[in-house]
C-alpha cells in the first residue's frame, strides 16, 4: 500500500506509536530546555518571546504553551514602540508600524519553524539501540510524532515504513542566484497548540492613535494572528492516521512508546482507539521520574477503557 511516497510493509498486527520520550531515553537532546538553549545561541529575539512558554521540560507542555502566548502584550509592545499619534498621516508612521507588526508575527510564526528544523538537524540521532525495541518495531506499522530521523539512522527502518506524522526536520533546498537573497522556506513541520482562541483586534493596542488607522494599515500588509496560525489543525493530519488504520480490521498489540498522551493529540488516539477490539492488548511505557504507572494507566484508560494495559519503562518494555 502507498500513501504519499510511504509503503506500509507489515507483517505483524501490531502498531507502534513514537514519541519525543524515546528519543530522550537514547539519549538525545530533544527536550524544550535544549531548544531554549539553541535560540540562546542563534535566535535571541525568537527566544525572547517564546521562553515563557512553559517552565519545565516538557515538549508537549511547550506547545501547550504556544497557546498562552500573550497576544495582547506582544501587540501593545510592538505599537507602543512608536509614538503615535493622530495626526501623522505624512511620516509613513501608520506603514511603518504595521510592517514592524508583521515582522514579530513572521517572526513567531514562521521563525519557529526554522529554527525547530535547524535545531533538529543539528542533533546527533545515532543512538546505541535497544534490543528489546528491535524486537517490537521487526515488522510493526510506526507511527512517529518525532521530527528526528532516530529510527531510521538507529534502528535501520526503511523510511517507507515510518509514518513521520507531524513530518521531519530536512535539510532546505539549495540556493540559487534567483534567491540567493530570500529567507530558507518555511518548513513543513507541525507544531503547536490546542486551544480555541478568536481573533484578536489588534488596533485596540494602540495608544494615541485611532483604531481603524493600525487596522486599516495593518491589514493592508497582511496581519497574521500569532495564536491562530500556531494552533495545530489535526484534522488535516488525520488522513494519515486513517491511513493505516484502513489498511488492517484491527490491531493485536498497540506499542506507545515515549508519548505524553497530551490533549492536543487526542483526536489521533481517539481514531487508534476505534481500530481495537477487546483483544487488542495496550503497551505504553512510562517515566519514573515524572509520573508514576498509576498516573500513566489513568491516562492511556482515557482512549483504551477495555483494553488490556500494561506500563512499563522503556528499557523494560
Amino acid at each position: 500500500r502507498k500513501y504519499a511516497g510511504v509503503k506500509i510493509m507489515h507483517h505483524k498486527k501490531n502498531l507502534i506509536i513514537i514519541g519525543n520520550g524515546f528519543d530522550l531515553a537514547h539519549g538525545l537532546e530533544t527536550k524544550w530546555s535544549d531548544f531554549k538553549d539553541y535560540l540562546s545561541q542563534f535566535n535571541e529575539e525568537l527566544l525572547y518571546y517564546l521562553e515563557q512558554c512553559a517552565e519545565n521540560d516538557l515538549w508537549s507542555d511547550f506547545e501547550k504553551g504556544l497557546g498562552k502566548l500573550n497576544r495582547e502584550e506582544i501587540y501593545a509592545n510592538a505599537l507602543n514602540h512608536f509614538d503615535c499619534i493622530k495626526n501623522d498621516e505624512d511620516d509613513g508612521r501608520n506603514h511603518q508600524m504595521a510592517d514592524h507588526i508583521r515582522n514579530i508575527e513572521d517572526l513567531i510564526i514562521d521563525e519557529t519553524k526554522r529554527a525547530l528544523n535547524n535545531w533538529i538537524l543539528s542533533i546527533d540521532v545515532y543512538a546505541t539501540p535497544f534490543e528489546n525495541i528491535k524486537r517490537i518495531l521487526n515488522g510493526a506499522c510506526v507511527i512517529t510524532f518525532n521530527y528526528t530521523q532516530t529510527l531510521e539512522m538507529t534502528y535501520g527502518l526503511n523510511s517507507n515504513n515510518v509514518i513521520h506524522l507531524h513530518e521531519k526536520a530536512e535539510n532546505a533546498p539549495p540556493q540559487t542566484k534567483d534567491n540567493y537573497f530570500a529567507p530558507d522556506p518555511v518548513p513543513d513541520i507541525v507544531i503547536g497548540h490546542g486551544e480555541d482562541v478568536a481573533p484578536v483586534d489588534v488596533g485596540s493596542f494602540a495608544n494615541g492613535m485611532s483604531d481603524e488607522i493600525v487596522l486599516d494599515e495593518v491589514e493592508t500588509e497582511g496581519h497574521r494572528d500569532i495564536l491562530i496560525e500556531l494552533k495545530k489543525n489535526t484534522s488535516r493530519y488525520m488522513h494519515r492516521i486513517d491511513y493505516i488504520l484502513n489498511s488492517m480490521d484491527s490491531f493485536d498489540n498497540i506499542y506507545i512508546i515515549g508519548h505524553s498522551l497530551s490533549p492536543i493529540d487526542a483526536p489521533y488516539f481517539n481514531a487508534i482507539a476505534s481500530c481495537t477490539n477487546v483483544k487488542t492488548h495496550i503497551y505504553i511505557t512510562y517515566c519514573p521520574e515524572l509520573e508514576s504507572e498509576q498516573e500513566k494507566e489513568s491516562q492511556v484508560r482515557q482512549f483504551f477503557p477495555s483494553n488490556s494495559i500494561t506500563v512499563k519503562e522503556i528499557k523494560l518494555l
